[in-house]
Formats: C-alpha cells, sequence, structure tokens
C-alpha cells in the first residue's frame, strides 16, 4: 500500500467512527425521550443502514479490491477478477488492483492480458520491484529470455532483496545456458532461505548441465531431502550418478521417479540406458516401449530402441525403429547414421552409403560415418575413388579438429598408415581407452584387409575385435556381423 492509500484508509476510519458516534448519540436521545419501541427497529436494520453510508462515504475502489483479495484466496477467479475490474472502473490509477488483476489473469492462462496489468502497474509506480518481477516470470514463461532477464534486473535493482527475482533470473539464466550466472543467483537465493528445495535443484540441473556431477548429486540430494515428490530431481540425480560411474544407483533414482511420475518418458529414457550399460537389453527395450507408449513422436525414443534391437541383433525392427525416429525428425543425424550401420552390416553398401552421406550432411562432425563411406565405396568395386575422397576429407581437417586417435584411423584406410603403426598406437591410449580403441584398430584393419581379398586375415583381425569385449561399440558390432558372412561363405 502506498503512502496516499494508507493516509486515505486512516481518514475513512476517523470518518466511519464519527459517524458511528453520531449514531448512538441518535439512538441515546431517543431512549432518553422515552420512545423505545422506536428504538428497537432502528436498531434492529442500523447495521445495514450504516453499512450503506459507509460505503458512500469511504473508497468503493479499495473495498473492490479488499473483496477481490479475500476471493483470490478462497480461489475464486472468477470473483476477484470482477471485483478488480469494478475497482478500475471507480479508480483507474489503482496500481494494487492492476497487480491482483495480473496475477489472477495468469491463474486464468491469459498471460497477455497479466503482461498488459502488470505494465500498467509499473507505469504507475517506476519502482515497483514485485511488478518487474511478474514481468519477468510472465515473459520467461513465454520464451521472452532476453525481456525476461531485463524485468528481473530491474526487479532487484528497486529491491536488492528480493529473492523471487533471483529465483527467476536463475532459471531463466539456466534457459539461456549462463550456468555459472544461474548458479550464483541460485545461492543468492540459498543464502536468504537455506531451505529452499527449488533453489537447490535448479543449481543441481545447472551444475548437472556444467558436468559438476558430485555437486549435481549434493544438491539434488539436499533438495530431495527437503521435498521427497520431486521426479525430475530424482531423474536429474540420476543422470548424475550415471556420468560419474554410479550406474545401479542411477537406476534406483530413475525407479523412484517412475513411481511419482509414471508416464515420464526422459525417466524411462534414462533407466533403458542404464539397464543396457549393465547388460539388461531386454529390459532397456522394454523401457524403451513404454517411453513410446507415452511419447509416440518421440524421435529419441525410437532412435534408442532401435539402438537396442540393433545390439539385440533384431535389425529388421531396428530398422523400423531407425524408420520412425527419421520420420518424427528428418534431421536426425544419428538415426541415418545407425540405419546405415544396420543396411551397412547386411551388406547393403549401396543404402548404407546413402545413409551415411545424409548423416554427414546433416552433422559434418562425425568422423567415424566418413570411414564407413569409404568401406561402402570400397566394397562396391570403387576403393580409389574412396581413397581420394577421404584424403581430401583428412588433409582440410584444420588444427584442432577431431581427437589424433580418429585420424589416425582415417589415415589407415586412406593408406597414409601402416597396420602395425595404428596398432601401436591403440596400445598407447590414456586409461580407459585401450580395450575400445583396440577393438576399433582391429576392425579396420581386418575391413581393409577383407577390401583386399584377404579373407584369412580379416577374419583373424575380426575375432581379435570381438574378443575385447566391447559390445557398445559399432565396430564389435559390425565385425560379429562379417564373421557370421565369412562363415556362411565357408560352408
Amino acid at each position: 500500500m502506498t503512502s496516499g492509500e494508507t493516509v486515505r484508509t486512516c481518514r475513512r476510519a476517523l470518518g466511519r467512527g464519527r459517524l458511528t458516534i453520531g449514531l448512538l448519540w441518535g439512538a441515546r436521545r431517543l431512549i432518553l425521550a422515552g420512545k423505545l419501541k422506536r428504538v428497537l427497529p432502528w436498531i434492529a436494520g442500523a447495521a445495514g443502514f450504516l453499512a450503506l453510508v459507509v460505503s458512500a462515504w469511504g473508497d468503493p475502489a479499495q473495498d473492490c479490491h479488499a473483496r477481490a483479495l479475500a476471493k483470490l484466496a478462497r480461489g475464486n477467479l472468477s470473483g476477484a477478477l470482477a471485483e478488480e475490474n469494478r475497482a478500475l472502473d471507480l479508480r483507474s490509477d489503482f496500481p494494487a488492483a492492476y497487480f491482483t488483476r495480473g496475477r489472477v489473469q495468469l491463474q486464468l492462462g491469459r498471460p497477455a492480458d497479466a503482461l498488459a496489468d502488470f505494465n500498467a502497474v509499473v507505469q504507475r509506480e517506476p519502482h515497483n520491484a514485485a511488478a518487474y518481477c511478474a514481468l519477468g516470470d510472465v515473459r520467461r514463461a513465454q520464451g521472452d529470455l532476453l525481456g525476461a532477464l531485463a524485468d528481473y534486473d530491474l526487479a532487484i535493482l528497486n529491491q536488492p532483496d528480493l529473492v523471487a527475482a533471483y529465483a527467476g533470473r536463475a532459471e531463466t539464466r539456466r534457459r539461456r545456458g549462463d550456468l555459472p550466472g544461474a548458479i550464483a543467483d541460485d545461492a543468492k537465493v540459498l543464502a536468504a532461505e537455506p531451505r529452499d528445495a527449488a533453489a537447490l535443484a535448479g543449481r543441481a540441473a545447472a551444475r548437472l548441465a556444467g558436468g559438476d556431477y558430485a555437486g549435481a548429486e549434493a544438491d539434488a540430494t539436499r533438495a530431495l531431502a527437503l521435498q521427497p515428490d520431486q521426479p525430475e530431481v530424482y531423474n536429474n540425480r540420476a543422470l548424475a550418478r550415471k556420468s560419474r560411474g554410479a550406474p545401479d544407483l542411477a537406476l534406483l533414482d530413475y525407479n523412484q521417479a517412475l513411481e511419482l511420475k509414471p508416464d515420464y518418458v526422459e525417466a524411462y529414457l534414462g533407466r533403458a540406458y542404464v539397464k543396457a550399460l549393465l547388460g539388461d537389453l531386454a529390459g532397456a527395450e522394454a523401457d524403451d516401449t513404454l517411453a513410446i507408449s507415452y511419447g509416440p513422436t518421440d524421435a529419441i525414443a525410437y532412435y534408442n530402441r532401435g539402438a537396442v534391437r540393433q545390439a539385440l541383433g533384431k535389425m529388421d525392427l531396428a530398422v523400423l525403429d531407425f524408420n520412425q525416429a527419421i520420420q518424427a525428425n528428418p534431421g536426425f543425424a544419428y538415426a541415418y547414421r545407425n540405419r546405415g550401420m544396420v543396411r551397412f552390416d547386411a551388406h547393403d553398401f549401396v543404402s548404407a552409403e546413402t545413409d551415411f552421406r545424409k548423416a554427414i550432411e546433416l552433422d559434418p562432425a562425425l568422423t567415424y560415418v566418413r570411414f564407413r563411406i569409404w568401406l561402402a565405396r570400397a566394397r562396391l568395386g570403387q576403393p580409389d575413388q574412396a581413397t581420394t575422397e577421404l584424403r581430401t576429407y583428412l588433409d582440410g581437417l584444420p588444427a584442432g579438429g577431431p581427437p589424433a586417435w580418429p585420424v589416425l584411423v582415417g589415415r589407415l584406410l586412406a593408406d597414409e598408415l601402416g597396420e602395425g603403426d595404428l596398432l601401436a598406437a591403440a596400445q598407447r591410449q590414456g586409461p580407459g581407452k585401450v580395450a575400445g580403441c583396440q577393438c576399433e584398430a582391429y576392425y579396420y584393419v581386418g575391413a581393409r584387409r577383407l577390401v583386399t581379398g584377404d579373407t584369412l586375415g580379416a577374419t583373424d583381425y575380426f575375432q581379435k575385435a570381438v574378443a575385447t569385449g566391447q559390445k557398445e561399440l559399432q565396430e564389435y558390432n559390425s565385425a560379429v556381423a562379417e564373421l557370421a558372412f565369412l562363415k556362411a561363405a565357408n560352408h
């Protein structure tokens, strides 16, 4: 309430006090005059009469506003809206009425009307921090993140301790990718309100996106201790735990998220991924299928199930899933890549090359797909043309391009590096990378030998690739497929 409104309210109270005293004095005079019978019915209607007189002498707009607040507190939105409309009809320069009507409009799903009302507040009260904060909330919900940031900045400028403005700005910054800024704003909220579960959950999300998995897990754990019914926070903690190498704990969190929200597509996809990591491919396929049942147009869900079915050897079903993923998202480079892999492993090299080329058109950074194009063209009888194309790509790589290892693989296929050099380089890779690089080296050496007609040498290297046990790698799956073709050809 402004100082002017406070003064007017005090004057109204004084005026009503004088009126009440006058009414009581009149009643006393009637009683003293011996006219009690006339006094009793007069007193019986005095309350209603007094209300009429007070309404006439008071501030009707303020009374409408008070009724609107009471109705809003009871959840009567239409009633609150009607009262504020009346208040503003009576007094058009009433910031508090505009503000409350804006809140009601927002709850009724009318963001444009809410924006108009909150703007009306700041036009009349340019330093109203709550109104700027409300404007920021509406603009953030509409996706106008720059506009929301400007409003939150004004709110904080006018009231530096307005916690809601820091909370709104934190979410806005997080959505814009300003993770340090979001974390700083969440810290402001938590400094004022250390048990704010929403701020802890928000900071956990920002830390997760920034790769601080331990910090994200710690914040999510604190948030869940304060408010355990948050499926999104369980999902984020699961992601943090999976990323730091604790899939068993991640699985428990995904279970909890799905218990709270049975139609949570992202949690099904996350749990499917963890199950695949733990070797439960059938369980992963089942979870991806549930994700599709709740999100039938989700390209990621179809892609993930296709990848699982690919690993299970259900190649026809995998292709159908990649088809669905591409239909849902025609720009999904990975879906084209994986469909190409399935077709390549089925020796449909023409279709595979088509898919591979579409994949690198959509995402030129898919370096390994270029190696598959070389293999497809070489298997189609175009090894020289394939080598020329690959050399052109490798020679054109800028400094700081793909990591050194994939470039070495490419140099092998382009006949610029010996087999022994590649195999030795695989042994020199960092901790946790040797087995994967060995699998790739064995596969590509074997594939190159197969192109030259050395089936015995190819078989030996494909067997070595499979012996690494790197089942999550496409090179492992392709080695298995080639061994099956070689075996069939010998019978």
